[in-house]
């Protein structure tokens, strides 16, 4: 038999007091989420050392900027995509455009428009003879002269991806929304993935210079549908012919700082590190996003069940409130409070969809990204290992001279290895010295900054909630 507990209702705190100590739980639980994400900042250079190797504090300081950081800057560098007069006023889109005129050849950059920011909307459903798709209207700020906007659809997006990666090996490409054919037409789909693909163009945009001005990205901004798909092959067709030279060439321009660094000891060893840690992060990360999505659809349960429950509640007031024989005193009336108490939560699920589920989503599409940064800087490293085993079987020889036609082959090979000598350093300097920090850093400061939202967001639900309840008391007295 459960023991009877006895409620007083002296116990219930007065709304003053409710909301006095909601603010004051709530600015304590601010303070402690300020504190740890300090604190998980202040560990990042620590931990990024134990899982890749290398002195961290170092080539963070260093790679992070090519000149002093002035106050001023860092003020600019906060804002979600850089402006056409912050890189001139700090010298580096100038430097930029001198970087290009420094290549003797580039088929990956050009001097374009220089794109400030995209906006996607106007999504708009196309049947075809092949099915059906959905394209989105861009907008390009500043805007491009006799183009007003182009449509473009998800493959499109593919498309500038893939290039963007093939132009640029070991440099990190965000990530796009994630496939789904059963629901690619409904619109709430449709609606996410455009948030998805604005998301992508803003970190596109914001990333590098020589994305803006890639010639990939240049195509696909500026021409209409009929034109953008006559001209992809001859995109594809440039930055498929570049060379390791070119390419060995055009990042030690676009990177001059960390082209001067030092080679990273036991790269191999090292990138083995990375993958590990960043394979058995996604599988934390999967289940972390599985079990927060079935907590999400818990949450949809318990709002549908909570206005059940006032139902069931006023019905049952209706049924005592008409029974003629009805003892005193009477059952206390809070079918207001539970309307209230239903209406506060209906936000819960929101909440920890848009801000606890999306964290992880985004982390697992980030973790998915930067393997394939690793891919390409494997695909590297392996080319070069057969390219040395091409040059070291000239002197593995009878001692017999060379013919002419196999010293200009050996030359021939000799020329290649320098070529992916110099492709696999700068690429595995770019990586460890930029693109590892940069994704280490994206990582945890949107983590931080997430989670604090979504402590505010419930500490605002706690508050109402405990308003809700020192009425009732109230009422009561």
């Amino acid at each position: 038999m459960s023991e009877a507990i006895e409620y007083n209702a002296n116990d219930i705190p007065s709304q003053e007091d409710a909301e006095a100590q909601a603010a004051a739980e709530a600015a304590a639980a601010s303070a402690a989420a300020d504190a740890v994400a300090e604190s998980v900042s202040a560990t990042i250079a620590e931990a990024e050392a134990a899982v890749i190797g290398g002195n961290t504090d170092e080539r963070i300081s260093e790679s992070k900027h090519e000149t002093p950081v002035t106050d001023e800057e860092t003020k600019e560098s906060k804002g979600d995509v850089p402006t056409a007069n912050a890189f001139a006023e700090k010298g580096t889109l100038e430097a930029f455009y001198m970087s290009i005129d420094s290549l003797q050849s580039t088929t990956a950059i050009q001097k374009g428009h220089h794109t400030n920011a995209v906006e996607i909307g106007d999504p708009q459903s196309v049947k075809s003879f092949s099915g059906s798709y959905t394209t989105y209207a861009l907008t390009i700020e500043p805007r491009i002269e006799e183009v007003k906007f182009v449509r473009r659809r998800y493959s499109d997006f593919i498309w500038l991806r893939k290039w963007l990666g093939e132009a640029f090996p070991c440099i990190f490409i965000p990530p796009l929304p994630p496939k789904n054919f059963l629901a690619k037409m409904k619109s709430e789909f449709i609606e996410e993935r455009q948030k998805g693909l604005q998301e992508f163009m803003k970190r596109v945009i914001s990333r590098h210079p020589f994305f803006i001005h890639s010639t990939p990205f240049q195509l696909f901004i500026s021409k209409h549908s009929n034109t953008f798909d006559r001209k992809k092959k001859d995109v594809e067709k440039a930055i498929s012919g570049q060379t390791d030279a070119s390419v060995a060439s055009m990042f030690n321009s676009i990177f001059p700082r960390i082209s001067k660094m030092e080679m990273p000891k036991e790269p191999e060893e090292r990138v083995l590190r990375l993958k590990d840690y960043l394979t058995n992060s996604s599988k934390q990360v999967s289940a972390l996003l599985d079990s927060s999505s079935l907590i999400s659809t818990k949450w949809i349960d318990i709002v549908s069940h909570s206005d059940k429950v006032t139902g069931a509640l006023k019905s049952l007031n209706k049924v005592e409130n008409g029974y003629a024989q009805r003892p005193e005193p009477p059952r206390m009336d809070v079918v207001g409070k539970f309307e209230s108490w239903a209406d506060v939560i209906k936000g819960k699920p929101t909440q920890w969809s848009s801000i606890v589920v999306e964290i992880f989503k985004q982390e697992k599409l980030d973790i998915g990204a930067m393997l394939e940064v690793v891919k390409k800087w494997e695909a590297i490293n392996k080319r070069l290992v057969k390219q040395r085993e091409r040059v070291a079987k000239y002197n593995k020889g009878d001692g017999a001279e060379l013919s002419d036609k196999q010293k200009a082959a050996k030359e021939k090979d000799e020329e290649n290895l320098r070529d992916v000598v110099a492709l696999h350093e700068i690429c595995t300097k770019i990586m460890f010295q930029s693109e590892v920090l940069h994704y280490w850093d994206q990582k945890t400061r949107n983590f931080n900054s997430q989670v604090h939202a979504f402590f505010k967001s419930q500490l605002d639900i706690a508050s109402k909630l405990a308003q809700v309840w020192a009425e009732s008391k109230e009422q009561e007295a």
